[in-house]
């Protein structure tokens, strides 16, 4: 399924992929105070009234309100359990591509160069995979976030690239694995969460323009700084600095989600 991409639309599912990253990081503090006073919660279902979607967020609801009668340890077990310990559900693309042989080797190192062309690093104290489900919804959601701002700046071409790696991205990543993800988590899950936020994420992916691989779909990666011509900045779409015009922390967040090392055991 796909709809009609403006640049409201594009920057509601800017906001919504960086919660769903919020989401499926480790929870600290922050994320469980945001959950038990519904702002997570709020958010989530405001971003998916706009987007025409409001009807999938009970469930999440739920969860939420079944995670509140835990203590403070419940959810925090079940990210573990989940995505850590026996790695019921890895979040990451490399388990599900290539099996770790060259293929996934290859698709890391795509990704890790698509990151580099936009201005995209994970803090090293986030401790994320570059390939982790994290990391690669929050990229989603600086691609739609700089094309939002490269069309407001009337730079069609450079929303052109932006719009056109989105469509890389999600067609030869995210699309590839997201759904067999999301199928473990439901089977493997106790607590309604991250089925939820799994289901929702399918949901945001149901947006976007799936279609078949096709060979060499975009020029060669330029490496960061080279500059796609026009004397405007170098990263395609916008200044690095996302900040400057929305309100949420693209490319940033990841920086405090660094679970404690004992609770991690």
């Amino acid at each position: 399924m796909t709809t009609a991409v403006t640049n409201d639309t594009l920057m509601v599912r800017a906001s919504l992929a960086s919660l769903l990253a919020r989401g499926f990081a480790y929870p600290d503090e922050a994320l469980r105070q945001s959950l038990l006073s519904g702002e997570f919660a709020g958010r989530v279902g405001e971003a998916c009234k706009q987007l025409g979607f409001r009807d999938r967020t009970p469930g999440l609801e739920a969860a939420i309100a079944d995670v509140a009668g835990r203590d403070a340890y419940g959810l925090a077990g079940e990210h573990t359990r989940l995505f850590a310990r026996t790695v019921l559900c890895p979040m990451n693309e490399a388990s599900y591509v290539g099996a770790g042989g060259l293929a996934s080797v290859r698709d890391i190192a795509d990704v890790a160069s698509l990151y580099n062309v936009f201005g995209y690093k994970v803090a090293p104290q986030a401790k994320e995979l570059a390939d982790s489900l994290p990391v690669e919804l929050e990229f989603l959601g600086v691609l739609c976030a700089k094309e939002t701002y490269a069309l407001e700046q009337g730079w069609k071409d450079r929303a052109k690239v932006c719009e056109d790696v989105r469509a890389k991205f999600v067609n030869e990543h995210l699309a590839v694995w997201l759904p067999q993800f999301a199928e473990r988590v439901r089977k493997n899950a106790r607590l309604g969460l991250y089925p939820a936020l799994a289901g929702l994420a399918e949901t945001l992916l149901s947006l976007e323009d799936i279609r078949p691989p096709v060979a060499d779909p975009l020029p060669a990666v330029r490496p960061a700084g080279a500059g796609l011509g026009g004397g405007e900045d170098s990263d395609p779409g916008c200044p690095s600095d996302t900040t400057q015009f929305s309100p949420l922390s693209f490319g940033r967040t990841m920086a405090n989600r660094t679970p404690p090392q004992e609770e991690r055991k």
